[in-house]
C-alpha cells in the first residue's frame, strides 16, 4: 500500500484563500444575504442579553486565586480539542492541500476560542463575548465547509468558506455595534439545521455517529443555560456551565475525529490491471 503524500498545512491555507476568493457569483450572493439579514435585524425586535445571562452560580476560587475556577478550566477544554485537531493535521495530512488548510484553520480557531472562553468566564460580560463569537464563527465555518466538501461537492465546499467567514464577521460586528444577537443567531441556526441534514445523507461520512456530536453540542449548551438548576441538583458539587463546557469540547473532538476519519485510507491510486499483459505472460509460459 502506497504511503500517503505529505502536505504543508500553511500551503493549504493559501489554497483555501485562493479557491474561496475566486467565485464572484458566490460573493455576490453572500453580499445579498448579508444585506437582507441586516435589514431583517433592523425591522425586528433586538435579541439582546441581560445581566442575568452572564451570571454563573459556581464562583469558587480553587486554584491560584483564579475566579470562577471550574468554569475557566472547563472552558479551556475547547482549546485542548483544537490542539488535538492541529496535531492530527500535522501528523497525518489529508489528500488535498485545501483540506489541510481548512482543517488547520478550524483547529487554530478552536484553540483561540477555548482561550477566549476562559477569558470570558474570568469576568463574564458582553464585551468579552465578542472574542468567543469571532473565533467560534470561523471554526464553525471551517467545519461546515469541510463537511460540504466531503459530502456534497468539492467545488461548493471550497467556495463557501470565506463568504461564511464574512457573514460571521458582520454578525459579530453587528452585535458589538448595537448588542443585537439576531444576525449571529441566524448564522448558528443555519449551521445547526443544515449540518445534521448533510451528515445524515446516504453518501455522508459516518452519518450516525454525528448524532453524538450534535447531542454533545446541544446538551452542553442546554446545561450552560440551566447552570443554576444543575448546581442545585448536584448539591453544589458542580455547575451546569462546567459540565456543559466539557460536553461542547467533547463534541468538537468528536467532530474532528469523524471528519478526519473520512480522509483516512485514501492512498495513491493503484494502476489498473491490463489483461493483455497477463495474456502475454500466459502465452510465454505455454511456449516454454
Amino acid at each position: 500500500m502506497a504511503a500517503r503524500k505529505s502536505h504543508n498545512p500553511w500551503v493549504g491555507i493559501q489554497e483555501v484563500i485562493r479557491k474561496g476568493a475566486g467565485d464572484s457569483v458566490v460573493w455576490m450572493i453572500a453580499m445579498i444575504v448579508v444585506f437582507v439579514s441586516i435589514s431583517h435585524c433592523k425591522a425586528t425586535s433586538p435579541l439582546s442579553l441581560v445581566d442575568l445571562d452572564h451570571f454563573y452560580i459556581d464562583r469558587r476560587n480553587l486554584l491560584f486565586g483564579i475566579p470562577n475556577t471550574w468554569n475557566v478550566l472547563s472552558a479551556l477544554l475547547h482549546a485542548v480539542a483544537g490542539v488535538y485537531g492541529l496535531r492530527k493535521v500535522m501528523v497525518d495530512s489529508s489528500p488535498t492541500d485545501w483540506e489541510n488548510g481548512i482543517w488547520t484553520i478550524g483547529a487554530i480557531c478552536s484553540i483561540a476560542q477555548g482561550i477566549a472562553n476562559a477569558y470570558y468566564y474570568l469576568q463574564p460580560c458582553d464585551q468579552r463575548l465578542i472574542y468567543r463569537f469571532a473565533f467560534g464563527s470561523v471554526q464553525r465555518a471551517a467545519l461546515f465547509a469541510l463537511v460540504i466538501y466531503r459530502n456534497v461537492g468539492e467545488k461548493l465546499g471550497a467556495v463557501v468558506f470565506l463568504p461564511l467567514v464574512l457573514y460571521g464577521g458582520v454578525a459579530v460586528g453587528y452585535f458589538e455595534w448595537n448588542r443585537n444577537l439576531r444576525m449571529y443567531f441566524i448564522l448558528q441556526t443555519m449551521y445547526t439545521t443544515i449540518l445534521p441534514i448533510i451528515t445524515r445523507g446516504k453518501n455522508a461520512v459516518l452519518p450516525y455517529p454525528w448524532l453524538c456530536v450534535f447531542g454533545c453540542h446541544f446538551g452542553g449548551l442546554m446545561l450552560i443555560r440551566k447552570d443554576l438548576d444543575f448546581y442545585i441538583r448536584t448539591a453544589g458539587r458542580v455547575s451546569g456551565a462546567t459540565v456543559g463546557n466539557a460536553l461542547v469540547a467533547l463534541g468538537v473532538v468528536s467532530a474532528f475525529a469523524l471528519v478526519r476519519r473520512g480522509s483516512e485510507g485514501v492512498d495513491e491510486p493503484v494502476p489498473a490491471h491490463d489483461p493483455s499483459e497477463q495474456g502475454k505472460v500466459d502465452e510465454a509460459k505455454k511456449n516454454k
